[in-house]
C-alpha cells in the first residue's frame, strides 16, 4: 500500500524471509486492500489506510510512507491502539530543496533563467539583488526543521527556531529558540523564513496576513510543509506589489495539481515544485531498506523508529 511507489519482488522476497511464518501481500487496489486488510497484523504505507481502517480488526501497526501524518486518520489508529510510524529519511534532500529555493529567489535567479531564455546580458539584476541573508527563521523543528538548520549553519547564517517546547536538539542548531508566539514581535528582521511543521488548530494560517505584512520587503518565505500554513491570496498580493521579496512553495491547499487558472502561476517572484522536495531517483531503494529495518525491529521486539504513538 505504499503511496505511489510500487514495492520491488526483491522488497517482498526480502519481507518473506524476514516475517517468518507470516504472508506478505500486495494491495494493488482498494478492493484488494480491504479484503488483506481483515488479517493484516502491519500495514507498510498508508494508501487507501482511511478505507481499510473499519476491515482491520487485527491490525497493530501502520508504517506510513510519509514523513507527515495530519493527513491520515491518525485520531481513528490512537483510538484503536493502533501504533503509527513515519519516515523521515528524506529529511536532508528535503532540506537541501528548501535552502536551495530561498537562495535562487535571494540570487534573483528566475530573473537571470528569463534573461537567458530572452538571450538579453541584463545587468539591471545587479541592482535587483537582496541583502547577504544573515538571519533565517524555522517554522518547526523536527526532522526537517533540523537538517534545515544544519544547512544554514554550515552557510553561517544566524539561525533562529520556533518550536512547542525547548529541547537539546533543536538548541543545538539554533542560535536563539522561541517556544511562544514572542518570534511575531522579531519577523520584520529575518531574511528567510522557513515553514517545516504540521497542519494542525494551532498551525494553520501561522503566517497570516498580519504576520505576512510584518516582514521585510526583502524577505524569502519557504514552504515544504503544508500549503494551510500560509494565507496564499495574501502572499500573491504582497508579492506583487513588492512587499515581499519572494516566496518558494512546494505544497499548496491541497494535493492536487495547480489549477491552469491558479494565481501563482503567474505571481512574480514566485517559484512553484510540484510536490518535489522529497523527491530522488533512488528513494524507492532507500524507502524499501527503512521499511526492512523496521519490520526487523517489530518482530526482535526492539523499539521501532520515528513513533508517532
Amino acid at each position: 500500500m505504499y503511496t505511489d511507489y510500487c514495492p520491488s519482488n526483491s522488497h517482498v522476497e526480502r519481507l518473506n524471509n524476514i516475517c517468518k511464518g507470516y504472508n506478505i501481500v500486495k494491495a494493488n487496489n482498494e478492493r484488494e486492500a480491504i479484503k488483506f486488510a481483515e488479517d493484516a497484523e502491519i500495514i507498510l504505507g498508508h494508501r487507501y489506510l482511511r478505507q481499510v481502517i473499519p476491515y482491520a480488526k487485527k491490525l497493530k501497526w501502520v508504517q506510513s510512507t510519509g514523513g507527515g501524518f495530519d493527513h491520515l486518520p491518525w485520531e481513528l489508529l490512537k483510538e484503536n491502539s493502533i501504533s503509527l510510524t513515519r519516515v523521515t529519511f528524506s529529511s536532508k534532500i528535503i532540506s537541501q530543496h528548501a535552502v536551495m529555493l530561498a537562495l535562487a529567489l535571494n540570487r534573483r535567479l528566475p530573473n537571470c533563467i528569463d534573461s537567458q531564455k530572452r538571450k538579453i546580458w541584463d545587468k539591471t539584476i545587479y541592482n535587483q539583488l537582496y541583502p547577504r541573508p544573515r538571519i533565517a527563521l524555522i517554522i518547526g523543528l523536527g526532522s526537517i526543521g533540523r537538517a534545515i538548520a544544519k544547512v544554514l549553519q554550515a552557510m553561517d547564517i544566524e539561525v533562529w527556531g520556533v518550536k512547542r517546547k525547548k529541547d537539546k536538539e533543536s538548541t543545538k542548531v539554533t542560535n536563539r529558540l522561541f517556544v511562544d508566539n514572542t518570534w511575531i514581535n522579531e519577523i520584520h528582521k529575518v531574511d528567510f523564513c522557513f515553514l517545516a511543521l504540521p497542519n494542525t488548530s494551532s498551525t494553520s494560517n501561522i503566517l497570516s496576513e498580519k504576520v505576512l505584512n510584518q516582514m521585510s520587503n526583502k524577505v524569502v518565505i519557504v514552504n515544504i510543509a503544508r500549503g494551510e500554513l500560509i494565507d496564499l491570496p495574501v502572499l500573491c498580493r504582497l508579492l506583487k506589489e513588492g512587499k515581499i521579496g519572494g516566496a518558494g512553495l512546494d505544497v499548496f491547499n491541497d494535493r492536487k495539481p495547480l489549477e491552469k487558472d491558479s494565481v501563482l502561476w503567474s505571481t512574480p517572484n514566485l517559484i512553484v515544485t510540484p510536490y518535489l522536495s522529497a523527491r530522488y531517483s533512488d528513494r524507492g531503494l532507500d524507502l524499501e531498506e527503512y521499511v526492512e529495518s523496521q519490520v526487523k525491529k517489530y518482530f526482535s521486539g526492539d523499539v521501532l523508529e520515528n513513533i508517532v504513538f
